[in-house]
């Protein structure tokens, strides 16, 4: 059942004030983190023996398919944070801010400030 896992890429509540080009960002970073999140339960299940009642490869099924859903609720609420990082590497900014947080030409010190000094640099 894992091969054949559904893609949704519409929109989560919080992300429908942002620009339609950051909520498809959004949309398929939280679908990847659905995949990764799905690949952990799979994996954590693996672990556990059955109990007593064995209800085979019909309960398997349904396992999986509760382990898919789970994992798309996770996602699309706060998830991991996996897929706040992976829409910010791919929009270059934290989704929902400017990707120009500064007029051009400047970095965003006060004027007439240096800016900080790193190291033994004088």
């Amino acid at each position: 059942m894992a091969d054949d896992l559904r893609v949704d890429l519409t929109p989560a509540p919080q992300d429908r004030a942002l620009p339609k080009s950051e909520q498809k960002v959004m949309a398929a970073a939280r679908e990847f983190e659905s995949l990764m999140i799905h690949q952990m339960l799979q994996a954590m299940r693996a672990t556990v023996h059955p109990g007593g009642v064995d209800g085979g490869s019909t309960m398997g099924t349904y396992q999986d398919m509760m382990d898919e859903q789970m994992s798309r609720d996770l996602a699309r609420g706060h998830g991991l944070g996996l897929a706040d990082s992976i829409a910010r590497e791919f929009l270059g900014h934290a989704p929902g801010h400017s990707s120009h947080p500064h007029p051009a030409g400047t970095d965003g010190a006060s004027p007439g400030l240096e800016p900080p000094r790193h190291g033994n640099n004088p």
